[in-house]
């Protein structure tokens, strides 16, 4: 605040692993994205219309961090690692991470409720509801006690709340119940949303009126206000002000009791009340509390906007002219604002390699890991025109600092009145200088080796080499080592990445997979050394192409070594082999078992056939099995999958007329996914494909999981001779599917499970007939109960509790589970 210039710094990213919501509903992990350089589409929030939709990436980013990085634990203990100054959506908007307070409520996309079941809750909340806390204190439940009296009227708050109901209403008889006959009581799930809720209604346990809360009511939540606490006068009533004076309400008027709220309060209602809903109403101040009455037309106003809403046991409290207008709301599904989670703790952890980020078409947000995030974003035309005029004349304190990994795009006009400077990686050579030159002004004696090892280890950051260097002079040993650099870094020796491609060379699988073992059991990291053996197959390649010589710097031995090697190896095999290793970092950042990526690409790479050397040669057997044709079977003239054509092959010296089927086939059991014998052809229905449908998805799933979460937004419509009909709600959905990959794997999923050869076909349907429907559940039936009469019927009553439980009854329902057992 006192420095006489400042400096912002736009480094805005997150780690490889935090996970991306995409627009079919699953996740990928940002760094993939970004490394691969998908061509996918994300969820993303659209605030001028207030919903989530679909939005494809725009631009990807990769780079080295630079900003201290900090963990940030939200509610259900969902973990995302970003820098200090990646922006969050939060009730109060946009908030660097660096600003996030434990407590503080920030826009998530998960457990999130309907417009209705808010309004039911943010309704019934003032009236006989109560919020309260979890024992997290970062959730609530709403909780609603009615007298045995108003039993339907409980029911048809139940019915409002939908699934958002915990248990059904259960009754109560107690002294603390304030009605004499007892009461029913229901609760809600804890959702995050009623904490939010509970935090806008609640100071220190006392209600109290806000007009942001107020402004949450739908005619529904209003309906039910008044009905709690509401009363339709029909006869002289006769009050006692506040000084002791008597008085009486006109009628029919409409009352509001608001003995809990202040006089204040109670004047922000009837001022809502008008705003709003143009409902006339005043305020009388009752030895009680404050009162709100509302005039006459205010009345009719109230009940024309509530009559649909006010079910038949409780339509006494309207004007005659409004009753029987009864007309219960359906909840049609459609999500409420944005659900939040609650920031739990922030603390800093250590910087990874590498930290990306995406940039999203139109809203430029994003869900990681379900919570709202802004994305980076270059600046549009229209904001860099704004700076250019600032740009001409600039304040004297003022200093611009641009920096792009895209200078083509910005503005000539931008360009012409900047000093440009482009950053490029230190050279090994230059790194080499630097460090020699800093170990002899400090009298740091080291290995030739160690010194070249920190300068590659660095990969063109000065930054990082010294960092590395100064590490290792502070073990005060009398000279740095190839072997304490090693054991640093985590690295091998290069003849143990030599000895590694020699066993892939000849083919030695068991060898290479116990070199793998021992090197990681030995310490090294995996990560490091499949870095080092990705930069000696990239030395190999060099070699292949013929300059290797004058790019590698390596010893006259090792250079003699991978000359070798290269003559053994094909081009095709390792180009291949190098990609293979290149996945294989990917993949280590997610592995659960640290070696296991490196074993993987080890193996194919040594077995596959064209990993041949070039100058290998062939046996005569394997050129007669080569040139081998076998001639196909005569044809059946019933067979269903009749050959249809003839096709000339030719084999070395031989021509044969070999048959082609090209009628649709089931896949056999090395072309399905599950490499299982497909079952016998039986006819195709409709109805056999939704017995099947949990099936075919989950044998679609470990395969492709965006094709299964597709398939789960549909429903099988018709089958039209082979071709079976799906039907999607969205176009996005439809034409995900109908890509050629994800249509071979359904297709041939579809042809295994169902014993048929089948083809797919996509349609849009409407969103309320897009659902397959399962199996109707079974009921649960109690397994017989062993024992005493009276321990069988004690257990068979704990059965039936567990039975009628709504989240065993959501089990068996949604996903078919049977209650074998209860203790």
């Amino acid at each position: 605040n006192e420095a006489q210039y400042k400096i912002y710094v736009i480094d805005e990213c997150f780690r490889y692993e935090e996970l991306v919501t995409l627009a079919d509903g699953s996740t990928m992990p940002i760094g993939r994205i970004v490394e691969q350089d998908l061509n996918v589409e994300v969820l993303s929030y659209n605030e001028q219309i207030g919903k989530v939709e679909p939005k494809p990436v725009t631009r990807r980013m990769k780079k080295t961090p630079h900003l201290p990085m900090v963990c940030i634990t939200f509610d259900n203990n969902r973990r995302i690692v970003c820098t200090l100054n990646h922006k969050f959506y939060t009730p109060e908007g946009l908030k660097h991470a660096g600003e996030l307070d434990n407590g503080q409520f920030v826009y998530a996309n998960y457990e999130r409720i309907t417009q209705q079941q808010l309004a039911v809750v943010a309704g019934a909340a003032l009236g006989d509801g109560h919020i309260a806390l979890t024992g997290s204190k970062m959730r609530a439940r709403l909780s609603i006690t009615q007298g045995v009296n108003q039993k339907e009227y409980l029911d048809y708050k139940v019915h409002l709340l939908g699934d958002l109901v915990a248990t059904v209403p259960t009754y109560q008889h107690s002294k603390e119940s304030y009605s004499m006959k007892g009461t029913y009581r229901l609760s809600t799930l804890s959702r995050p949303q009623i904490a939010q809720l509970h935090r806008q209604l609640y100071d220190h346990g006392r209600k109290r009126i806000s007009r942001s809360y107020l402004d949450r009511l739908t005619p529904v939540g209003l309906a039910l206000w008044y009905l709690d606490d509401g009363s339709l006068i029909t006869q002289s009533h006769y009050y006692t002000r506040k000084d002791g004076t008597a008085a009486n309400y006109p009628v029919p008027r409409s009352v509001l009791s608001t003995y809990g709220f202040s006089p204040k309060e109670a004047h922000v209602i009837i001022q809502w009340l008008s705003e709003k809903w143009g409902i006339d109403a005043g305020v009388s101040e009752t030895a009680k509390g404050p009162v709100i009455w509302l005039t006459k037309r205010g009345t009719e106003r109230l009940h024309e906007l509530i009559a649909p809403y006010v079910p038949p046991s409780m339509d006494y409290k309207l004007l005659e002219a409004y009753r029987g207008q009864f007309d219960p709301p359906t909840d049609d599904d459609t999500q409420a604002e944005l659900a939040v989670s609650i920031v739990k703790a922030i603390q800093r952890v250590t910087s990874p390699d590498f930290v990306y980020n995406i940039e999203v078409a139109d809203n430029h947000n994003y869900f990681i890991r379900d919570i709202l995030v802004a994305n980076c974003h270059m600046l549009t035309s229209e904001a860099f025109n704004a700076l250019l005029k600032t740009l001409e004349e600039p304040p004297p304190h003022v200093i611009f600092v641009l920096a792009t990994t895209e200078p083509h795009k910005i503005p000539a006009t931008i360009l012409s009145r900047c000093q440009r400077f482009d950053f490029r990686r230190a050279s090994l050579r230059d790194l080499r200088r630097k460090l020699n030159r800093i170990c002899e002004s400090e009298g740091i004696a080291i290995e030739a080796a160690a010194l070249e090892l920190i300068a590659r280890s660095a990969a063109g950051s000065f930054r990082d080499a010294e960092s590395l260097l100064d590490q290792l002079a502070s073990y005060g040993d009398d000279e740095i080592t190839l072997a304490q650099v090693q054991a640093v870094l985590g690295t091998v020796s290069s003849q143990a990445i030599g000895k590694l491609v020699g066993h892939m060379v000849k083919r030695d699988v068991a060898g290479g997979l116990d070199l793998i073992n021992q090197v990681v059991g030995d310490g090294v990291d995996p990560r490091q050394f499949n870095r080092e053996l990705v930069e000696y197959l990239r030395g190999l390649l060099l070699i292949k192409a013929g300059n290797g010589a004058s790019l590698l710097n390596v010893t006259a031995e090792v250079l003699a070594e991978m000359e070798n090697q290269a003559r053994q190896l094909s081009t095709k095999a390792l180009l291949r082999t190098v990609r293979l290793f290149n996945q294989a970092s990917l993949d280590l950042k997610a592995s659960l078992q640290p070696q296991l990526p490196l074993e993987l690409a080890f193996i194919e790479a040594t077995l596959r056939e064209d990993s041949v050397t070039e100058s290998e040669p062939v046996s005569e057997a394997q050129q007669g099995e080569s040139q081998k044709v076998t001639a196909a079977p005569p044809p059946s003239a019933t067979s269903p999958t009749a050959l249809k054509e003839n096709q000339v092959v030719e084999s070395g010296n031989t021509t044969q007329a070999v048959a082609v089927d090209t009628s649709p086939q089931p896949p056999s059991a090395e072309e399905t996914p599950t490499g299982r014998e497909a079952p016998p052809a039986s006819e195709v229905t409709l109805e056999k494909i939704r017995l099947n449908w949990a099936r075919i998805l989950a044998e679609i799933r470990p395969h492709n999981r965006s094709a299964e979460a597709l398939l789960r937004s549909g429903r099988a419509e018709a089958v039209e001779g082979n071709v079976v009909v799906l039907g999607f709600p969205y176009a996005f959905h439809k034409e995900r599917v109908e890509e050629p990959k994800c249509q071979a794997l359904v297709e041939q999923v579809f042809s295994r499970v169902l014993g048929n050869p089948c083809r797919i076909k996509c349609i849009l349907v409407s969103k309320s007939s897009s659902k397959t429907p399962r199996q109707p559940p079974k009921t649960p039936q109690p397994e017989p109960v062993k024992g005493d009469r009276k321990d069988r019927e004690s257990k068979e009553d704990k059965y039936r509790a567990i039975a009628e439980d709504p989240v065993v009854r959501a089990a068996v329902d949604k996903y078919g589970a049977q209650v074998v057992d209860v203790q």
